[in-house]
């Protein structure tokens, strides 16, 4: 269809939302936090290590959980609707591990 015919209405396209383009949806969102999490106890690992800062945080185990499963939340998957817990509900019960695991991490 050409913009020289009479029925031509350049808005009236079908765009459909690819699942890879569509904005991140609360388990995604949740990743991201468990991402930040992980960073920050990098960032506390490594200022305990310089001796910058004694944070008591002495092992880089703990950090795993959040670096794991938030980048396994990050993931898109096509198959699954928007906001659908789906497949991932062990990869949300491997970061809600990683929380009750750490204040372990802190005793010492």
């Amino acid at each position: 269809m050409g913009y020289r015919q009479s029925n031509f209405d350049p808005l009236a396209t079908t765009t459909t939302i690819h699942p890879i383009a569509r904005p991140f949806d609360r388990w995604q969102w949740f990743g991201v936090f468990a991402e930040v999490v992980a960073v920050v106890l990098l960032l506390l690992f490594l200022a305990d290590r310089a001796h910058i800062w004694r944070t008591g945080f002495d092992s880089v185990v703990f950090i795993m959980p959040f670096m794991l499963g938030g980048s396994f939340l990050l993931r898109r998957d096509p198959e699954l609707p928007a906001n659908m817990l789906g497949e991932r509900k062990w990869q949300l019960l491997i970061i809600l591990l990683g929380f009750a695991l750490l204040p372990l991490a802190f005793l010492g």
